[in-house]
């Protein structure tokens, strides 16, 4: 296509409404994939449209939803009310508007109330981005609703996921869940201030454990942060922790990072 074209496109996003799309996010990847999309397809001149909770801060426009947020890990089984409001405005908008692109990011778009009422009304194409483990949820029920579902269309973020769901819908293709590289550059230290780091909530499907089996392997240091969501898998993974340091009660800012974490990780170098 091009690049003139771009500006002619009209891209709506839907994220799911349990935490706010911003920068600042300390975890949320999904809601950071959709940040990172709308402001890529911003820069390229398309018009990003991003529904989401009103306390979100997008580059592109913000729409239609106008209540902040429901809280982490706030799904359609625990507010099927919400989000089937949420839903019906996000497909009136998207009929009205003649959308392009519809990219679902909460999975549950399709399998709504909203969508068996309105579906026949859309004329652009669904993409679903599959951020979801095929276990997690109702995820499994759901792919048969997927299956027999006309113009939507199934991304993957691993070739492991893929393989898990394409038994029972056809997955279009597999993108990784990705950052800004920019925004974290590299640094190479000689030695044993090397250090592996596993960044996100503490619980299995995050798998710190396999993390510090893999860190034991390559024989290297690894730090994991993250909130603890599941009190018995810590517990579990604690025996094989060195040190515990507990930083829920204090701001984490950069002038916290420099007087506390730094120390922290130089010792743990020495």
């Amino acid at each position: 296509m091009d690049m003139s074209e771009y500006g002619k496109l009209k891209v709506l996003q839907v994220a799911p409404i349990d935490i706010p799309v911003a920068k600042n996010l300390r975890q949320a990847g999904t809601q950071r994939v959709v940040l990172l999309l709308d402001r890529e397809l911003t820069k390229l001149g398309i018009q990003s449209i991003v529904a989401c909770s009103d306390n979100s801060h997008i580059a592109g426009t913000k729409s239609p939803w106008v209540q902040p947020s429901l809280g982490l890990e706030a799904c359609y089984a625990s507010h099927p009310q919400d989000y089937e409001t949420y839903f019906e405005r996000v497909l009136t908008f998207a009929i009205k508007e003649q959308v392009d692109l519809l990219h679902d990011h909460t999975s549950w778009l399709v399998t709504s109330e909203a969508w068996r009422r309105s579906k026949s009304l859309l004329k652009s194409p669904v993409l679903v981005t599959l951020h979801g483990a095929l276990d997690a949820g109702r995820n499994r029920e759901y792919t048969e609703i997927w299956a027999r579902s006309d113009g939507v269309y199934f991304c993957a973020i691993s070739h492991s996921q893929k393989t898990l769901y394409s038994p029972l819908i056809r997955i279009s293709g597999v993108i990784y869940n990705g950052i800004d590289v920019c925004e974290f550059p590299f640094e190479f230290q000689e030695g044993e201030k090397n250090y592996l780091l596993s960044l996100g909530r503490i619980c299995p499907r995050k798998g710190q454990d396999v993390a510090i089996k893999i860190a034991r392997r390559a024989q290297s240091k690894l730090f994991l942060a993250g909130p603890i969501c599941e009190a018995a898998y810590f517990h579990k993974i604690l025996p094989m922790i060195d040190l515990v340091a507990d930083i829920s009660a204090c701001p984490a800012d950069k002038e916290y990072f420099q007087q506390v974490m730094q120390p922290l990780l130089a010792n743990a170098a020495q």
